[in-house]
């Protein structure tokens, strides 16, 4: 009985993740405090039991601690250091996450993963025709998502892979995944990927395709990615030799784009902070404590620039808990690929286009809070809980 009224509570929270994930952080945050319910309860339930954990959990978890352990040994340089360890949720519901959903995915009915795909891309679609007005009605120059521009591109991106694979094996996913709703949303949110111009998250889809349809036609993947690498090499010709950097397509822009400028003031800053302290860092999320006095002592550019992330998750871990976290984060990320890898299957054909640009958009930008980071460690419980050995069945 305590199963049933807690999948019920799962099912709830999922809900409203699908709902609010590209339309209110407020709304996805929903999800956060439905989920902790079933959360606490199968962990508490799992310590006497089956305290069964992937690899990669473990390293989660032991990230999670020196990464507390960083904001100890800097408590007085952190502004507000309970939010700096609120941030930390994420990794724990990502680890202890396996247990409810791995209990919600022995019953979860095909009816009901059907509605709640069907929500979900009716909210994509819904934060795709806001962007669309503001792009093709409104004209605007810049134009603003309903959750911050970064995060909706960059997460959108990843979607569509994810949608995209998810599409092209109706026979994996007929009893439960609706095409029509899926091509309609995927479309959707193409269109606005386009229009919103953000050059990492379209680069990252260009990226994953050839991995995408190699698990589906692998003569089509291949010449696809042929086109790809020309394609790429032209953009990266263009960037180190080009003349613009003010194009109406920012994937063409030159290396001296005043975004560029900025993204390498800021690498260059975490590195001399890495420097600085290399074991546990400056304290977990606090780099943008460091930016202004580094930059102005190094007589860095983009002084301006100095409330901000490393616009690199290596470096902002790095910076944030030194060497020894930078390892343990690593260490789950890639244990979380391989475990993926072995799943096989639809898991694998999956995982492996979406790790791939998740690889590339780390690379200039910060995905580990709000929104994308929410959703992100619910998809790491979800593909870790398809190993039966982590669905527990308690009675």
């Amino acid at each position: 009985m305590h199963n049933v009224r807690l999948n019920t509570v799962t099912t709830a929270a999922v809900f409203f993740l699908a709902i609010g994930t590209f339309t209110s952080v407020t709304i996805q945050g929903a999800y956060q405090v439905l989920f902790a319910i079933p959360l606490f309860y199968f962990v508490w339930l799992a310590k006497g039991r089956a305290f069964n954990l992937p690899a990669s959990a473990w390293w989660m978890l032991g990230f999670s601690l020196i990464a507390l352990a960083s904001i100890g040994v800097n408590w007085e340089l952190i502004p507000n250091p309970s939010k700096n360890i609120g941030r930390l949720k994420y990794f724990l519901m990502a680890a202890f996450g396996v247990f409810p959903i791995g209990v919600w995915l022995r019953s979860v009915s095909n009816r009901t993963k059907n509605r709640l795909e069907r929500w979900f891309y009716l909210s994509v679609i819904v934060a795709a025709l806001w962007i669309i007005h503001q792009g093709l009605v409104l004209r605007v120059e810049r134009i603003k998502p309903l959750t911050e521009t970064m995060r909706y591109a960059y997460g959108t991106a990843l979607i569509i892979l994810l949608g995209l694979g998810l599409a092209l094996h109706p026979e994996r996913t007929k009893s439960w995944y609706s095409r029509r709703w899926a091509w309609l949303g995927l479309a959707f949110a193409l269109i606005a990927t386009v229009l919103i111009n953000s050059r990492g998250a379209q680069a990252s889809i260009l990226l994953g395709l050839p991995i995408t349809l190699w698990f589906w036609n692998r003569k089509l993947a291949i010449a696809f990615g042929l086109v790809m690498a020309l394609g790429g090499s032209f953009i990266v010709w263009n960037y180190f030799n080009g003349t613009s950097n003010q194009t109406k397509v920012r994937i063409l822009d030159n290396a001296n784009n005043p975004s560029d400028l900025l993204r390498r003031s800021q690498w260059q800053s975490a590195v001399i902070a890495w420097k600085e302290k290399p074991l546990l860092g400056w304290g977990f999320s606090n780099f943008h404590t460091q930016v202004a006095r580094i930059k102005h002592e190094h007589d860095l550019p983009a002084k301006h620039y100095v409330d901000a992330h490393a616009h690199n998750i290596p470096l902002e871990i790095a910076t944030g808990t030194g060497l020894v976290g930078l390892v343990f984060f690593l260490a789950a990320f890639f244990c979380w690929v391989w475990e993926c890898w072995q799943l096989g299957g639809l898991t694998r054909a999956l995982m492996m286009p979406f790790f791939a640009a998740l690889m590339f958009q780390c690379q200039f930008e910060v995905l580990l809070d709000a929104n994308n980071a929410t959703w992100i460690a619910f998809l790491y419980a979800l593909t870790v809980a398809q190993n039966k050995l982590y669905q527990m069945s308690f009675g």
